[in-house]
């Protein structure tokens, strides 16, 4: 239980990451990981007994590695 809320808590730490290297804005990475911390807790408090199950984390971190993988292709060939 406590690694399945361990790799959800990591895998939404990467959004403002995300989300800062698209913008390249301080303010848009601190409200993303407002909004990632937000998510977070609703994820926690839906399930009454506080685990996250294996589909959720599949899912966000899909969604994730997709994201880190658009940027890294558009964002960071820039750099070169």
């Amino acid at each position: 239980m406590l690694i399945t809320a361990v790799i959800g808590c990591m895998v939404l730490s990467i959004w403002p990451f995300i989300v800062g290297m698209i913008w390249k804005s301080v303010p848009a990475t601190v409200v993303t990981s407002l909004i990632a911390i937000v998510f977070r807790q609703v994820m926690i408090s839906r399930d009454a007994s506080g685990q996250d199950t294996f589909l959720q984390i599949r899912f966000v971190a899909s969604e994730t590695f997709v994201a880190v993988l658009f940027i890294f292709k558009k964002k960071v060939y820039e750099l070169y």
